[in-house]
């Protein structure tokens, strides 16, 4: 959740049920966090990233040490216990897909 270096970066928190935050991550200093609210739910939000995935758009580490946990994740989906990390990563696409405004031309990108 920590910035390093100098540069820019957000941090995305899903809200809860009623747009509340789910932690206490907003009152340190340093951190640069966005609360949001997800619009339909995880399965609806994975189709919609889906073309992007599937067209090679996306890379994973070969090597993470997270990777094992992540494909049993994926491969469950959504049947499977566990669906956050598989959300996350619908919710980061859909975030990296939004326009951005710049401060010094004032238009959308």
């Amino acid at each position: 959740m920590f910035r390093k270096g100098r540069k820019q970066h957000r941090n995305n928190v899903q809200l809860g049920k009623f747009g509340r935050h789910r932690s206490n991550l907003w009152t340190y200093p340093g951190v640069n966090i966005r609360g949001i609210i997800p619009k339909g739910d995880k399965q609806t939000r994975l189709l919609g990233v889906t073309p992007l995935i599937e067209s090679g758009k996306v890379a994973i580490p070969k090597n993470a040490p997270w990777l094992a946990t992540f494909q049993h994740e994926v491969i469950l989906f959504p049947k499977g216990k566990h669906d956050d990390q598989v959300d996350s990563l619908s919710q980061f696409l859909i975030w990296l897909g939004e326009p951005v405004a710049t401060a010094m031309s004032g238009t959308v990108i």
